[in-house]
């Protein structure tokens, strides 16, 4: 990204350190945590999948504070004093920059702590970092390259690693990739600032290539008008990006209003519009949303681009997991039972609204829209589901859901793990044992719809929820979420004669 302007549009977390004594987030590959002092931040980069008993490798970035060259000077000979401790191993703070090796133990704990103490040994910050239970080696060899990378933002690469950063090498082209951090499923790289166009990946480990890739360079530039409103002022933000051609899954642009108290922004403060490839067949977007001021003062939104990653395909031959037999579908068959199934839910949801539905009063526009979003829309199967998930408030669906998501909960509740769910369901896709259909978001006005199912291949049922998001000429609530159940035949159809439940939930 390239802002144009002193707002803070926030592509990449890092960028928060400013507000906050000690933040940590998830994003792009990478888990990072920030710790702000008098004398500057100091970031730790991690990889986000991390597993009891994993050698890793991680980066300790340092970013004094200081008016003038002289202050910045003697700031980080000051944090240079301090050190990181992850997991009980202490790590000298860099100059600026410097690499972190942790051998993790094997205990069962989700939790490992993450501290920053100074010179006398005194806790300076702490924040705790999640991991997943050790699984068995995967058979896998080499590694997968996505085929778009935002410009000067992480990007990821899974596939067979050994979590030593050290021996891994990654160019563009003709240019060397700084590596972030690794784990021995993923290695996440910076893409360059100037890695725009159609570039060269390639990646070797201990002097052997282990895959290459052509990677597009997308860039995203933001705009604004006014920074500064007056009370009933409005003022726009445009976003324009390029390289976006040759997308083989949909990519997803996201905005957040970080100043509620200060601006609205249309057609919600917590926007997503989904690009799917035929609507960016040249490469290009642009998009221009409105914000009205409410009161006076400055404005912050964050504004997001999250590119397809290589998608993971369910096996359709069914699969053996601890001697149950699961039966995945085609995902066609799915999309068919999603719709029919909402059709036969709106014939009920329409003659109840009175009484047993009173949070879908004025949700006719979101009805409409959804199923023409279902009849029309293109639907895949999704690999990459853990942000998809956090986007649609996991916690919130996982304790409604039951089915595919309960067994999970369940699960990692009885193991102390349920601060992972998201973790949790990507693992279930890649076994097999769910499957999770997405259709591409739709704008109906000012009503933004969707649409997500999972099916427990266990017990051939369906868990789908079809969301209205966006002002009130949408839904009279902010998100509203009509959740159905029901099981499925060999087609994906709901089975004739069994039950359909109907959940409505609002927020």
């Amino acid at each position: 990204m390239k802002p144009q302007c002193p707002l803070l549009f926030l592509l990449f977390f890092v960028m928060l350190h400013a507000a906050f004594a000690q933040t940590i987030s998830t994003q792009k590959g990478l888990t990072t945590a920030v710790f702000t002092l008098p004398e500057g931040t100091i970031t730790v980069y991690l990889p986000d999948d991390i597993r009891s008993g994993d050698f890793i490798s991680g980066t300790i970035q340092v970013v004094p504070a200081g008016k003038t060259a002289r202050q910045a000077e003697k700031n980080l000979g000051r944090l240079t004093k301090f050190m990181v401790e992850l997991g009980g191993q202490r790590f000298a703070v860099p100059g600026i920059r410097g690499t972190l090796q942790h051998q993790l133990d094997n205990i069962s704990s989700l939790h490992r702590f993450l501290r920053i103490l100074n010179s006398e040994g005194v806790q300076a910050g702490e924040t705790i970092i999640r991991c997943m239970p050790a699984r068995q080696p995967s058979l896998q060899s080499g590694c997968s390259v996505p085929t778009h990378a935002l410009t000067a933002a992480p990007f990821r690469v899974t596939g067979s690693f050994d979590g030593n950063s050290s021996n891994t090498q990654c160019r563009l082209g003709d240019q060397p990739a700084a590596i972030l951090a690794e784990s021995p499923r993923e290695c996440i790289m910076q893409f360059p600032v100037s890695g725009s166009g159609m570039q060269r990946l390639v990646i070797t480990e201990n002097g052997m290539q282990e895959c290459s890739g052509t990677v597009s360079g997308v860039e995203m530039q933001v705009t604004s008008g006014r920074l500064s409103l007056r009370r009933g002022e409005r003022t726009f933000i445009r976003v324009d990006i390029t390289g976006l051609q040759g997308l083989h899954d949909t990519a997803r642009l996201t905005l957040t209003n970080r100043t509620v108290d200060i601006i609205l922004m249309q057609p919600s403060d917590d926007f997503v519009l989904l690009l799917p490839p035929d609507s960016v067949a040249n490469g290009n977007y642009t998009g221009r949303f409105d914000v009205q001021s409410i009161r006076p003062g400055n404005f912050s939104v964050n504004v997001d681009l999250d590119l397809p990653q290589p998608p993971v395909y369910a096996d359709n031959r069914g699969v053996e997991a601890g001697g149950i037999k699961l039966h995945p579908l085609e995902v066609d068959g799915l999309k068919n039972g999603m719709s029919d199934a909402f059709k036969k839910a709106v014939t009920e949801i329409t003659g109840n609204r009175a009484t047993k539905y009173p949070e879908l009063d004025g949700c006719g526009s979101c009805l409409t829209c959804i199923q023409g979003m279902l009849d029309e829309g293109k639907v895949a199967l999704v690999g990459d589901i853990g942000n998809i998930l956090m986007d649609h408030y996991v916690d919130l669906l996982v304790g409604k859901a039951g089915g595919a998501l309960a067994w999970i909960k369940d699960k990692f509740d009885k193991l102390e793990k349920a601060e992972d769910l998201a973790g949790a369901i990507a693992d279930a896709v890649r076994k097999g044992e769910i499957q999770v259909v997405e259709f591409s978001e739709k704008m109906c006005g000012y009503c933004l719809v969707s649409a997500i199912g999972f099916y427990d291949a266990r017990t051939q049922c369906m868990d789908a929820f079809f969301y209205c998001k966006g002002s009130k000429m949408c839904c009279t609530q902010a998100l509203t979420i009509i959740h159905l159940k029901y099981c499925v035949n060999e087609d994906g159809f709901k089975i004739p004669g069994t039950g359909l439940d109907i959940d409505v939930i609002s927020k």
